[in-house]
């Protein structure tokens, strides 16, 4: 149900803007931004959104998503 995994997230980031939670809803329903057609623009966005990012690894850790997918922040990509 949305209104618990919404629930959930905000339990653990009270931080979270209503943007935060339309992407998370977004991604529930038809999946992430980066899953496209065309392999090398995918991977563009994901290393132009990778560049902007802080090592801030603490901060973002991976979750499940009703779907089955699971959310794993780019922070990761960056991790030592």
């Amino acid at each position: 149900m949305i209104s618990a995994l919404v629930t959930t997230q905000l339990e653990k980031y009270p931080q979270m803007k209503a943007q935060d939670i339309i992407k998370l809803i977004y991604q529930n329903e038809f999946g992430g931004g980066h899953m496209i057609d065309d392999p090398e623009t995918s991977l563009k966005r994901l290393k132009d959104e990778a560049k902007q990012l802080k090592n801030n690894i603490r901060e973002h850790v991976p979750y499940f998503i009703q779907n089955g997918d699971t959310n794993i922040p780019l922070q990761y990509s960056k991790a030592n």
